[in-house]
């Protein structure tokens, strides 16, 4: 119905400028069926095959997956890939150092033999995908719970490692709609990925987490790397002997903008939506869930600060980690506002009357047997699992503690050196494995933010957890450590533990693992502590408990809706698989007497400035450019464009994404969302849902006329 009005209006001349983006995170294979036509209708130029096609170059080969968790683009012959600067902070940190601060200077490789390393960073490039329900299924015929999941695991494993077989390809099957339907992914995996170039963090984080979630923004969030492959163009481990890699297909860079209601349509690796939850799984997510882990991790972050304030060792060291945290720790607590002004639960509940009235309307009894459980049976589940969520959050991040979660890996080791007699094989493969995680454990350990982050959350789990739900936990430390508060405890057992525990020190550790005894273990108040914690959580049912307690009736509503509303298309939530998403250049109005133009522009970023306050510090190269507007070819009216909106449904892991126009050109990166629209991950709101984006004029500004860096210009295509 709707693209029989579309095709109407079309035909009688009447512009399609008021529709908004259809809702939805679109896997490739499913555009031809259900998208290419209203994405014409909208503008796109390009066909279905342009955008995913097995047999020939299209759009899919030049998106990467970022390292497992973001999504980048080549824009070069040579394998060059540009990103968000959030997802290569990581990188730009571990190479930054107190003589040669990245973070804060920025980084920009003179040569190609410049470009630096990256030991385990990967991108991946889809290959192909396959719709494998059937074989799935046939697998899992017959069975339930945990037998069918695995079942389908094992289908899963079988289906990859064929589809793989004789070539340098990595695979893997991935559920969509809780387990409805399946899908094989193919990937070419690379795993040399050097860093290229990332502007100082004035640039790339300018704004920092007071802008985070917000518009207008004015961050140059982007970096540069570069894919390296063997001489055969395959992928290989880091040598020096590796060349550029040259992909089938390369983004052009666009530098003719955009204006407002332009076609714009994003392609990346979105993290997790859950877009299907029943208003149970809502209340208890944003109203208990989310506050407990937000107040553990403000706290965090406070603690990190100060320390990273004081030193800018510390700082450098602790970068990547705070970042990460932050982000989250906004995203949460934004979402929790939402949980109260935000009619979602409300909307939720309503979804699941007109559910509860479809069921009644049913003739065939057995259809109607199957889907009236559902909803009851999630209230009940939901219901039985609320009083084991506080405890079960508390001590899981409890045990997030860096001494404790690094302790409670030793477990493994400490039960074969007290079973006779000890298997010396697999002790030594254990303690082979130990050394390496000691390695990671300590590369950025800084021991008395860990110390102090300890207490905040005993202190944390102590007011959070009901005290008929604490057991002895608390009262143990309190009458150990005797002192006139519980804080004051808590303090006492923190020291002793970061006194005499051998998992604050590598070197300490190593040489327990030198000459390993339980003896040592039984005694080490970190071992003791981890040891402590497992024994209370392994009391209460976790929230992967619950998750695979309500998964057939998740899948069953999933069935049913889509049942219930068979004239739809249905979108699979997001799950780390390549997604399209489409729509337009927009504003927007977030609230009475407010207007938000759709880009921010330069002289916003002047405006702004606070050389008071590190997240708003301009560089004086910048300012200059700005006062002799020397702005070469990216300017517009006089400035130069930064960042822009669109109505496109994206989410965590679409950092890095390119945003393309109706050619499939390069417009931006997509790096995050706004604040109005925070509960994007549970609903998509067609009227405040935006994407902020940062121009890709203003990128290569930054690149050619900031940095001078004009070969990496020189190789990419530039379209006027």
């Amino acid at each position: 119905m709707k693209k029989t009005i579309l095709t109407l209006l079309i035909f009688l001349g009447i512009s399609p400028a008021f529709l908004r983006a259809d809702e939805g995170m679109w896997l490739l294979s499913m555009v031809k069926q259900y998208n290419i036509e209203t994405m014409h209708l909208l503008g796109l130029k390009l066909s279905a095959d342009d955008i995913y096609n097995e047999s020939a170059p299209s759009l899919k080969d030049a998106i990467v997956w970022f390292n497992g968790g973001c999504t980048g683009e080549i824009v070069s012959a040579d394998g060059l890939v540009l990103t968000n600067h959030h997802c290569g902070y990581g990188s730009i940190t571990d190479h930054s150092t107190v003589e040669h601060d990245f973070i804060t200077d920025g980084f920009w490789s003179a040569t190609r033999k410049d470009e630096l390393p990256n030991p385990d960073m990967f991108v991946s490039i889809l290959v192909r995908m396959e719709n494998v329900t059937d074989k799935v299924m046939a697998a899992i015929k017959g069975l339930d719970g945990q037998a069918r999941e695995i079942a389908a695991a094992k289908a899963g494993k079988e289906i990859s490692a064929k589809a793989i077989e004789g070539t340098q390809y990595n695979a893997d099957v991935k559920e969509m709609y809780r387990g409805s339907e399946y899908y094989l992914f193919v990937f070419e995996t690379f795993k040399d990925i050097r860093l290229v170039g990332a502007p100082p963090s004035s640039i790339g984080k300018f704004g920092g987490d007071t802008d985070n979630w917000m518009w207008p923004r004015h961050t140059g969030d982007f970096s540069l790397f570069r894919i390296y492959a063997n001489k055969d163009n395959k992928p290989a481990e880091y040598s020096a002997d590796n060349v550029p890699y040259h992909p089938k297909k390369y983004l052009n860079i666009s530098l003719k903008g955009y204006t407002k209601n332009d076609f714009a349509m994003i392609v990346g690796f979105p993290g997790r939506t859950n877009r299907y939850l029943s208003s149970y799984a809502i209340d208890l997510t944003l109203k208990e869930t989310y506050p407990a882990l937000v107040g553990m991790w403000e706290e965090k972050l406070a603690i990190m600060k100060k320390y990273m304030d004081a030193d800018d060792r510390i700082r450098i060291q602790l970068a990547s980690e705070y970042a990460s945290v932050a982000n989250v720790w906004k995203l949460y607590k934004g979402q929790i506002g939402f949980a109260i002004s935000d009619p979602l639960f409300t909307k939720k509940q309503k979804e699941e009357i007109v559910f509860t009235n479809w069921i009644n309307t049913l003739t065939n009894d057995s259809l109607k047997n199957v889907y009236s459980k559902v909803l009851p049976g999630l209230r009940k589940k939901y219901e039985e699992f609320r009083p084991n969520n506080l405890p079960s959050i508390y001590g899981n991040n409890l045990l997030s503690v860096g001494v404790a979660g690094f302790a409670n890996r030793f477990t493994e080791l400490y039960n074969i050196l007290t079973t006779i007699p000890t298997d010396a094989t697999k002790r030594d493969e254990l303690i082979a494995k130990l050394k390496n995680n000691t390695v990671d454990q300590f590369t950025n350990y800084f021991a008395p933010v860990d110390q102090e982050v300890l207490v905040a959350y005993l202190n944390a789990f102590s007011k959070g957890v009901p005290a008929e739900r604490q057991g002895t936990f608390i009262s143990d430390i309190s009458e150990r450590y005797k002192a006139v508060t519980l804080d004051e405890s808590f303090k006492k057992y923190a020291a002793d533990i970061f006194t005499k525990s051998i998992f604050v020190s590598a070197n300490k550790v190593n040489a327990f693992l030198a000459k390993p005894s339980s003896k040592i273990l039984e005694k080490d108040p970190g071992f003791l502590f981890a040891k402590k914690v497992m024994v209370f959580t392994a009391q209460f049912p976790s929230s992967q408990s619950l998750v695979g307690a309500v998964r057939a009736d998740n899948r069953s509503y999933i069935q049913g809706m889509r049942m219930m509303n068979n004239n739809m298309s249905y979108y699979p939530d997001a799950n780390s698989t390549i997604r399209l998403t489409y729509g337009k250049v927009m504003d927007y109005n977030p609230r009475d007497a407010v207007h938000y133009n759709w880009y921010s522009t330069l002289t916003g970023i002047m405006q702004k400035e606070d050389p008071k306050n590190d997240e708003f510090i301009v560089p004086q190269k910048l300012k200059d450019l700005y006062t002799k507007k020397d702005f070469g070819p990216y300017s517009l009216n006089g400035d130069v464009p930064v960042a822009f909106l669109t109505d496109n449904d994206i989410t965590g892991g679409n950092s890095g994404s390119p945003v393309l126009n109706a050619n499939g050109e390069l417009l931006g990166l997509a790096f995050d969302g706004n604040s109005e629209a925070m509960t994007g991950d549970f609903e998509f709101d067609p009227i405040l849902k935006r994407t902020i984006s940062v121009d890709i004029r203003y990128v290569m500004f930054i690149i050619d006329k900031y940095a001078g860096a004009q070969r990496l210009v020189n190789e990419m295509t530039i379209v006027k």
